[in-house]
């Protein structure tokens, strides 16, 4: 009887290793992946996020910030994008949008995802020392990395350093306002990162350190987390000369974003995806025209026109039937260049690229 029950223990144990989750490549971007977030409500949401295996976590109550803008994540190719030059290593980009938007770049395979640097308005901004968002791990492992950066003008300097430490700290089921979502895990960072500022002809510097703890609920298959949650806090230094250096702190504050257009549920049935997308004339001029299958009615799809370097320069509703729809997309008043036209439909989105002459 005493080895049944020591077999019995054994097997559970083996069983219950097994369906622990991997932290792998399947948790890292991929070309083509979109996802629509929103900022929720901080006081939505809990205080503190259970940790260790077999988790529910109960998000069911969080909500939107009202009058904050939906952010945009587009997963594509850098060599399409006005930086590619500066970060030759790159295999992806993502394009992030929402009152403003920017380039992140992306070394990304089986061994993690490193972090390149940003293309902004301001220019490229590029880590010396790249950072390791993920990378392959199981339950109850962590890893550290450093990251270091500079921006260098003859007016003016910004550095930044960070280092981080990121912890595999759960799984389970996460549950959402749209639905439940199995086989999650959840990924813990806390960051301290170090920016400063010079500007050597008016013998000016400040120096901000930031502190942020963030949790991420990762789902297999989605390149993006299906939400995270940070709390940071700061201390700075300003030194202005013939002024006493000044310093400050700032009170701990809560910032959360989730991606609540994604329908899922326990028993995980496979969101219809939006089909062929082609537009055409491509060059165009004036005008050209969107053909897309779509497996459902849809009468408040999204159709968005952004410019090379992501700025979103019209945007439109627009009504799917289900089967072969033609859009149309103006082009009218704007810049020759190249645009990417982006399709939003039930929590799915699909991007072409139109050439406008």
């Amino acid at each position: 009887m005493r080895m049944a029950v020591l077999l019995f223990i054994s097997l559970f144990s083996a069983l219950s290793l097994s369906a622990q989750p991997a932290l792998d490549s399947e948790y890292f971007p991929k070309l083509g992946a979109v996802q629509l977030l929103r900022e929720i409500d901080p006081g939505s949401l809990p205080a503190e996020i259970a940790t260790g295996p077999n988790q529910s976590w109960n998000l069911e109550g969080i909500e939107p910030l009202e009058g904050a803008p939906p952010i945009t994540m587009e997963y594509i190719d850098p060599a399409i994008t006005p930086y590619a030059a500066w970060f030759g290593e790159a295999n992806i980009c993502n394009l992030i949008t929402d009152t403003a938007s920017y380039f992140a770049y992306f070394k990304a395979d089986e061994n993690g995802w490193d972090y390149l640097g940003v293309g902004t308005d301001f220019g490229p901004i590029a880590f010396n020392d790249p950072m390791t968002m993920l990378k392959p791990m199981n339950f109850g492992e962590s890893f550290k990395d450093t990251a270091v950066s500079a921006l260098e003008y003859p007016d003016f300097g910004y550095y930044q350093f960070i280092t981080q430490q990121v912890w595999y700290r759960g799984y389970g089921t996460l549950k959402l306002p749209q639905g439940d979502f199995s086989q999650v895990i959840l990924v813990e960072s806390r960051q301290e990162e170090i920016d400063s500022l010079t500007i050597p002809s008016e013998g000016f510097y400040g120096i901000d350190t930031i502190f942020t703890t963030t949790w991420s609920w990762y789902k297999a298959g989605m390149a993006n987390p299906l939400g995270t949650y940070s709390i940071s806090s700061s201390r700075s230094k300003q030194v202005i000369p013939g002024e006493e250096p000044s310093y400050w702190e700032s009170s701990e504050s809560a910032y959360g974003q989730f991606d609540l257009d994604v329908v899922s549920g326990i028993g995980e049935q496979p969101v219809q995806q939006i089909g062929q997308m082609d537009v055409f004339p491509n060059p165009a001029q004036g005008e050209a025209w969107l053909s897309v299958e779509s497996p459902r009615n849809e009468p408040d799809a999204q159709l968005a026109l952004f410019d090379a370097t992501g700025k979103m320069v019209r945007t439109e509703r627009a009504a799917l039937s289900e089967g072969q729809n033609r859009l149309q997309v103006r082009l009218d008043n704007l810049q020759a260049g190249l645009y990417t036209v982006s399709l939003l439909s039930g929590g799915q989105a699909q991007s072409v690229r139109v050439v406008v002459k």
